[in-house]
């Protein structure tokens, strides 16, 4: 039995009576959740990682960094965006050049994305974030 103000309920007819409910969303249309911030949280700690992987192995900008060919024109390009690597639109987001880089950027990330992934949701939120780096790209 489920305890209520009027006495107790049966399980079955409080299950029923919840179907009908509908789920709270935010202004935005996002569901209300009371973990906001798990997007967040783990495009930091991606980013993070990635800036470790970078400074272990700086090769790894001239792989995953944004160039739009080279060499420039007239000559054909031999490697990046102009050449068919469009991957290199996404991952240039996650390539940082310094610490300072870094930290101001997951810093405004902590501030801003938390709100914005709790008044969007989680994949309108990502959708977000994904459009911006390839804005940030163009």
């Amino acid at each position: 039995m489920v305890s209520a103000s009027v006495g107790y309920q049966c399980p079955d007819c409080v299950a029923e009576a919840h179907r009908g409910t509908r789920t709270a969303r935010t202004l935005f249309g996002g569901r209300v959740r009371g973990d906001s911030g798990w997007v967040t949280k783990s495009l930091i700690g991606l980013t993070v990682l990635v800036f470790v992987w970078q400074q272990a192995d700086p090769a790894l900008v001239a792989r995953f960094g944004l160039i739009g060919a080279w060499p420039p024109p007239p000559h054909p390009p031999q490697f990046g965006v102009a050449s068919g690597e469009y991957y290199r639109l996404l991952t240039a987001g996650l390539l940082h050049a310094g610490l300072l880089h870094l930290v101001l950027n997951m810093y405004a990330l902590w501030l801003f994305g938390s709100e914005l992934e709790a008044a969007l949701g989680r994949w309108r939120f990502l959708a977000l974030y994904v459009v911006s780096v390839l804005g940030g790209s163009a």
